[in-house]
Parts: C-alpha cells; structure tokens; sequence
C-alpha cells in the first residue's frame, strides 16, 4: 500500500437516490497500475478499508449489517494528478466531492 499518494472520501447516488460511499485513491508519482492489477488492488484496497471502518467504528458496522449496498466503500484508483486530484496542484482549500 505504499503506492497511495493521497486519498479522497466522497459520497454519491444511485439511480433510486440511495447514498453510496466512495474512497478515491491518488497513486504516486511514477506508478501506473495496468488494468489487470488495477483491478486487484481496488479489490485489496476495498477489503483493508472495510475491515478497518467495521473494526474500529461501531456505527459503520452497524450501518453495514443492516445495508451493506449503502455501505460498502465503493475504491476507484486514479493516475497521479488526473480525475478528481487534477486540480490538487493549483488548489488551495480541499473540495468537498459528490460523485455521480
């Protein structure tokens, strides 16, 4: 997990306006993940946040026994300096995101 440059937590909808959770992962500079193992590692990445949100908060594992659609963290894995971390560079204040 040493290839994360920065991470983001965003929320967005589905098409029945149900909240979804996404954690949007900035890799460092220089490492590009080919398709095969970008598929991997948000399946590693997706299970290590799980575990580690339903062990250490009460609340998410409730949340997630109840409504595990709703709550289960949905990883997506991005170049460095592209999708939403394209404007990092220039920004000063975070950006709160709403993903669709």
């Amino acid at each position: 997990m040493n290839d994360i440059h920065d991470f983001k937590l965003a929320a967005g909808y589905d098409e029945k306006q149900h909240q979804l959770f996404y954690v949007l992962i900035e890799l460092k500079k220089g490492i590009v993940y080919k398709s095969a193992q970008k598929r991997k590692m948000i399946k590693i990445y997706h299970d290590a946040i799980l575990e580690r949100l339903k062990n250490c908060s009460i609340d998410f594992a409730s949340a997630y026994s109840i409504d595990k659609k709703t709550s289960d963290p949905s990883v997506q894995i991005f170049d460095n300096g592209t999708g939403p971390f394209a404007e990092e560079l220039t920004r000063t204040k975070p950006k709160l995101l709403f993903v669709k």
